[in-house]
């Protein structure tokens, strides 16, 4: 558990949902033709015991497919490749979509956290410098676009904008980071995970227990699930999904889980349980 000011520290999503066509065997160990997943991060502490673990978008077939990572955080995944933040390490991670051929594609980062992929560009979250950075899809060219955040967390990416959460609300800024402006304010407590499908944005509220919905612009925001333990990270494809962080302490310390529901909130159930010292961050894709 990483705990800074009272509050989790890297243990967000950065979701972007990139369900275009499987990239080739070669590069991603799937064929085109390749059924979706669910994948996300389990932190494991302070050590480098983290895990990238794989399933059906049922929660089924669940099995580790990267090992050996130091609080991995942030998955998001590309048509051909996963990629994820390792925040004690400060790296930016690639890999296959199978997890092998992992690779650190961006170092000497302060403790990166959420990570969002388009069809040209990374972007992830630097969450002790305050910062959005954006790089090309190898690690190259890394360049900060926006400065000044305070403690930036969760990063999504939509066609045409960026949004992340910081301590004061949700920030919407163009995909080179200028224009940045709060569109969700009066939001309580710690705000982690934030994902964007169609034309809503979602957002987990890590502290408050809930799963808040609202219109692009960050008008219409409504909690749609409560009840939730430490909720981190979100994505969104046909159905919605999030990661119960767990418990920090007592007898259900590493019992985190994997909740999938209607894109209303509705119809929320468990998919994934049991989830080793606690699921941090989750995506969707091939």
């Amino acid at each position: 558990m990483v705990l800074v000011w009272g509050r989790r520290l890297g243990v967000l999503l950065a979701v972007a949902l990139m369900c275009g066509a499987g990239g080739a065997v070669a590069q991603s160990g799937r064929s085109s033709a390749a059924t979706a997943h669910l994948y996300w991060a389990n932190d494991i502490g302070d050590t480098n015991a983290g895990t990238i673990v794989e399933a059906n978008l049922d929660g089924t077939a669940a099995k580790t497919i990267a090992k050996g990572q130091a609080a991995p955080d942030g998955v998001a995944v590309s048509s051909s490749h996963l990629y994820w933040a390792n925040v004690y390490a400060g790296t930016i991670v690639e890999a296959n979509l199978n997890g092998t051929g992992a690779k650190k594609i961006a170092k000497g980062q302060k403790n990166p956290s959420g990570v969002a992929v388009s069809s040209s560009h990374l972007y992830w979250a630097n969450v002790l410098a305050g910062t959005i950075v954006e790089a090309n899809l190898d690690g190259t060219g890394a360049k900060t676009i926006v400065k000044g955040q305070d403690s930036p967390e969760g990063v999504a990416v939509s066609s045409s904008h960026l949004y992340w959460a910081n301590s004061a609300g949700i920030v919407e800024s163009n995909l080179n980071g200028t224009g940045a402006k709060q569109i969700a304010k009066g939001q309580k407590y710690s705000l982690v995970g934030v994902a964007v499908g169609g034309s809503h944005l979602y957002w987990t509220n890590f502290d408050a227990a809930a799963i808040v919905e609202a219109n692009l612009n960050g008008t219409g925001a409504k909690t749609i699930a409560k009840g939730q333990v430490a909720p981190d990270g979100v994505a969104v494809g046909s159905r919605l999904y999030w990661a119960n962080y767990g418990e920090a302490e007592g007898p259900d310390v590493g019992n985190g889980t994997i909740v999938e529901a209607n894109l209303d909130g509705t119809g929320a159930k468990t998919i994934a349980k049991g989830q080793k010292y606690s699921p941090a961050g989750v995506a969707v894709g091939p």
